[in-house]
């Protein structure tokens, strides 16, 4: 994948739009998200595609792994969180092995 972006979409909605080098890796991130993994809580959502510029459109999540950790002041998640954390992270890598799917990274 080429780029990340954020921004608002038509209807004020905002969203994540990932640039894809070619049309093999355009479509091999799509055709999951579009299929098996549509509605997955560990996964996030595809909201929309333009296929001729390859650009794939995710729905926009305020709340992230990354975001809980380096910008919260105390930066410690406590039990139960973590508890949820690594819960919806191995659902979402069981449900990839499953599927035979490669993850290059979790974060």
């Amino acid at each position: 994948m080429r780029s990340l972006l954020m921004c608002d979409s038509n209807d004020q909605q905002r969203v994540i739009l990932k640039e894809a080098h070619n049309n093999q890796s355009f479509n091999a991130e799509v055709n999951p998200l579009d299929g098996y993994l549509r509605g997955h809580g560990s996964f996030r959502q595809l909201v929309n595609v333009i296929p001729d510029q390859k650009i794939i459109v995710y729905e926009y999540l305020a709340d992230n792994l990354h975001n809980v950790l380096y910008t919260r002041p105390q930066r410690k998640l406590e039990e139960e969180e973590v508890k949820r954390v690594t819960s919806v992270v191995l659902k979402g890598l069981a449900t990839m092995h499953e599927k035979n799917m490669a993850h290059t990274g979790l974060l």
